[in-house]
């Protein structure tokens, strides 16, 4: 059964939208650095990617999606919002970090849109932010039409771990995991054996319809 936000949240749980967080202030889970070296580490053994656990061809996919997403900043700001959580005051990265490593390849990132979701009782810690109780408000914040998709995952205490948004304007955005894994190994079989990658890396331009065969 596909979760709506508002059965999501129930009677336990607030969900807010801040339009424009600082990416600086954000803690994620994963950078871009780490994605590099477990990268990395899998090819100095290993260059068929079929070979791999699918974690780590995870991380390759996420590598191209990086590249893919810096190169259309300019005319394809990130529009989705980045799910976080509070924790040691801090807000936490649940969903979004492929996003933030993308930002963070700019000289200044700037600021992204967030979501925090939070026990009721601690709801009057955001009263300056816009709180999102259904999908229709959260579509309306974003600027998502109607037609627009929202998944959501909760985790074992209930509270909303994962959650992505698209429509038709978005359909384009290599979602699929699979076709990234084939288009990077097409990528990687053009490159030397002693080819690393590297945060550098990730600023070139790289025409990727060449590898989507």
């Amino acid at each position: 059964m596909e979760l709506t936000i508002e059965q999501a949240l129930g009677d336990q749980w607030a969900m807010f939208y801040h339009s424009q967080w600082p990416v600086e202030d954000l803690q994620p889970v994963c950078t871009l650095e780490q994605s590099v070296r477990t990268v990395n580490q899998q090819l100095q053994s290993v260059r068929d990617l079929s070979q791999w656990k699918y974690a780590h061809q995870d991380e390759i996919a996420r590598l191209l999606w990086v590249n893919w997403m810096y190169q259309r900043l300019g005319a394809e700001p990130i529009r989705k919002p980045v799910l976080v959580h509070k924790h040691n005051e801090q807000l936490v990265v649940d969903c979004g970090d492929t996003r933030l490593m993308s930002l963070n390849l700019l000289p200044d990132p700037g600021t992204v849109s967030v979501m925090v979701v939070v026990p009721i009782s601690q709801a009057g810690e955001y009263s300056d932010w816009r709180q999102i109780h259904t999908n229709r408000d959260l579509m309306r914040v974003t600027g998502f039409g109607r037609g627009a998709d929202i998944a959501l995952r909760v985790n074992d205490a209930g509270r909303i771990e994962w959650l992505e948004i698209g429509d038709h304007t978005t359909a384009h955005h290599l979602h699929d995991v699979d076709q990234r894994i084939a288009m990077m190994q097409r990528y990687v079989d053009t490159q030397e054996d002693t080819f690393e990658f590297s945060v550098d890396w990730a600023r070139n331009h790289i025409n990727w319809d060449i590898y989507a065969r």
